[in-house]
């Protein structure tokens, strides 16, 4: 009959990310290339210190732009490899080792290239608009930052802000998860005691 001919769906598979795109890897040699990459880029930055002041032109500012896009997108990548690996396996002491050494020198890098935010926040409005550049994206993000002008504070309390982020609010929802993370729950399928990464996989 009908019913004879009906075949139960398959049970799907348990999700694996493919990190692979967004860091190739996280040992030996070759992971040494981003981590040395954004040194190389902070290094630049911190070379146009002593010239921001001298800039005239927004060819000379998107010089600068390119090296932080650039920065921020390799620092957006291991951070988002540690969070989407931490998210799978939130006791992998390797995982959590991982975000917190990247954790810490993002910080560290971010203080060292924080002059140019603060900077960009006290240029005059009508030097700043001369040095806006055409394109709308990286317009956005230089009104953004200005934005923000009337909550900034003194570059070294700045940092102290990042720093103490680092054993604060992010190191507060890390334990969380790894705490909820031990939780178990009853499976209603199989009637077997899980935790919640093995419940949500069914």
């Amino acid at each position: 009959g009908v019913r004879s001919r009906v075949r139960a769906a398959p049970k799907p598979k348990p999700c694996a990310w493919d990190l692979a795109p967004i860091l190739a890897t996280t040992k030996g040699p070759e992971f040494g290339k981003p981590g040395a990459r954004m040194e190389h880029l902070t290094a630049e930055l911190e070379g146009w210190r002593a010239k921001l002041d001298s800039i005239q032109t927004p060819a000379e500012l998107e010089k600068i732009l390119a090296l932080d896009v650039e920065l921020g997108d390799i620092a957006s990548r291991v951070g988002n490899w540690g969070a989407l690996s931490f998210s799978t396996d939130t006791r992998d002491e390797s995982v959590q080792a991982f975000m917190s050494k990247m954790e810490n020198l993002t910080t560290e890098l971010g203080n060292r290239t924080r002059f140019f935010d603060l900077w960009w926040k006290l240029v005059p409005d009508d030097k700043a608009q001369k040095l806006m550049p055409k394109d709308p994206e990286k317009r956005y993000y230089l009104e953004r930052v200005r934005a923000f002008r009337p909550h900034t504070l003194l570059e070294n309390e700045e940092k102290i802000i990042a720093l103490k982020d680092i054993t604060g609010e992010s190191a507060t929802d890390r334990i969380r998860e790894i705490v909820t993370a031990a939780f178990k729950f009853n499976d209603p399928k199989t009637g077997k005691v899980v935790t919640q990464s093995e419940l949500t996989k069914n």
